[in-house]
């Protein structure tokens, strides 16, 4: 089948001060075929941030257009404290829906506020605020899930190189689908991720288990994910890296869920990377995918996904003005 992807990503950051910063950042994509949505998957610090938005599910061969909209605020208003919201938007868009039968047009908005304290060079104590609104739409009705969250957390460094964070606070989430009964309920939400950095080498690992919507999926979906990242540079000219990934969901909604009960997804890739002089480079990868969704008839017939692939890639930074 032939297939045309194209996206683009533009990000503006200013500093007011050496202590205040806003950033907004706008990614965008078009694909019909997995080739332009594999390579997603990957780990980092979660630092008690409890993510509302699930990750997409991956169709293959279905078009798709997706913008995914983030703002941000933050200042340092003390040596020792910190502060800052953000807010988001995001759309996905299957122009073509018989090519993804069980999935839906959906948006997503929401925005977050936290406020952090550091004890000691190893400490840091803090609580995450989280509102998302998550809308799926359906022929001839609409569902849609809120989801709010607090989320105290703690991070310790045992040392400058080796860090775990862990947070866990209430969640309410509430789920409505057009013409059918409202439903909500409170929840605990936890997430947990550990890190280890030095000069040529870094692992990350993260898990967390909290309620989910969006990505297509009509209701919402008690979520658990885990990702384990790690990257090693072999020598100055020679990087490689494996990712794995991991989600479940199971819906919470009754009159949803005999339609979409939800599903499992897991994933990983590997990669090498070899730098030619100070511009050129080259990079080989593989990465499997496996979804596993009763109620999503495209996927239950071909859960799988494999991909190899190599690159030639020309980069070049040029400062814009102090």
């Amino acid at each position: 089948m032939n297939a045309i992807d194209q996206s683009a990503k533009a990000g503006y950051t200013y500093r007011f001060s050496p202590y205040t910063a806003v950033s907004l950042d706008d990614t965008f994509y078009q694909t019909s075929s997995l080739l332009g949505q594999t390579g997603t998957l990957g780990a980092g610090g979660v630092t008690g941030s409890s993510g509302s938005a699930g990750q997409p599910l991956l169709i293959p061969f279905a078009d798709v257009i997706s913008n995914n909209l983030r703002g941000s605020a933050e200042k340092q208003f003390a040596r020792n404290q910190m502060a800052g919201a953000s807010g988001n938007f995001s759309l996905m868009d299957f122009p073509d829906p018989k090519e993804a039968p069980g999935v839906f047009n959906s948006k997503t908005f929401g925005g977050t506020g936290f406020y952090a304290q550091r004890f000691s060079l190893k400490n840091y104590l803090g609580v995450f605020f989280d509102y998302t609104h998550i809308a799926a739409y359906p022929p001839l009705t609409t569902s849609t899930a809120q989801v709010e969250d607090v989320m105290p957390y703690f991070t310790l460094y045992f040392n400058r190189s080796t860090s775990i964070s862990v947070a866990a606070g209430p969640q309410h989430y509430s789920v409505s689908l057009t013409g059918g009964p409202d439903q909500s309920a409170w929840t605990p939400s936890i997430a947990a991720s550990a890190g280890w950095q030095r000069a040529r080498t870094n692992l990350n690992v993260a898990y967390s288990r909290s309620v989910t919507g969006g990505g297509g999926l009509l209701g919402a979906y008690q979520g658990s994910s885990g990702a384990i990242a790690g990257r090693l540079q072999i020598s100055h000219s020679w990087i490689c890296g494996v990712d794995f990934d991991y989600q479940d969901l199971k819906n919470v909604s009754p009159a949803i869920s005999n339609a979409t009960p939800g599903g499992h997804s897991v994933g990983g890739d590997a990669l090498v990377r070899r730098t030619l002089g100070e511009h050129f480079g080259l990079e080989f990868g593989y990465d499997r995918l496996h979804q596993s969704y009763s109620g999503i008839a495209v996927l239950a017939n071909d859960p799988n996904s494999d991909r190899g692939y190599g690159s030639i890639f020309y980069q070049f930074q040029k400062p814009l003005g102090k």
